[in-house]
C-alpha cells in the first residue's frame, strides 16, 4: 500500500520534532522515528487504527507516545492526514 503524507501531516511531524528538540534534542529524532515506524506499520496493516465517526477515517495511537495519527485508506493509498498530541483538540481533517 502506498503511504501518502498530506502537507499538514508533514508540518505536524516537523513541529513535534522541533518542540521536543528545544529541551531534549536526542529524544526528538527518536520520537519522529517512532511516529514514522507506526505509519510504516499502517502501510502493512491499514485496519489497525480504530474507526472514527467521520466517513472512512481511522486513527492510531502511537505506542508509548502521546501522539495520534488520523488517516484514511483511499483505494491502494493510505493517506496520513495529521499527527497530533492526544491532548490537542482535534481539528478538521480534509483530504
Amino acid at each position: 500500500m502506498q503511504i501518502v503524507w498530506l502537507p499538514r501531516a508533514v508540518e505536524n511531524l516537523e513541529e513535534i520534532r522541533s518542540y521536543i528538540a528545544e529541551e531534549r534534542p536526542a529524544s526528538a529524532e527518536k520520537v519522529a522515528q517512532k511516529i514514522k515506524q507506526t505509519v510504516a506499520m499502517l502501510g502493512d496493516h491499514p485496519q489497525l487504527g480504530k474507526p472514527l465517526l467521520l466517513d472512512g477515517f481511522r486513527e492510531l495511537q502511537v505506542a508509548g507516545l502521546p501522539f495520534i495519527i488520523p488517516y484514511k485508506v483511499i483505494g491502494d493509498k493510505l493517506v496520513i492526514v495529521r499527527v497530533f498530541h492526544n491532548k490537542q483538540k482535534p481539528v478538521e481533517w480534509k483530504i
